[in-house]
């Protein structure tokens, strides 16, 4: 269970990451 929350967490965090990157660029 525990492998599974954290792969979850893995996969979640790069497209927030990708968008983070690309709401940064919009407003600079």
């Amino acid at each position: 269970m525990d492998g599974e929350i954290w792969l979850y967490l893995a996969l979640g965090s790069i497209p927030v990451f990708l968008l983070h990157n690309v709401f940064v660029l919009l407003i600079s």
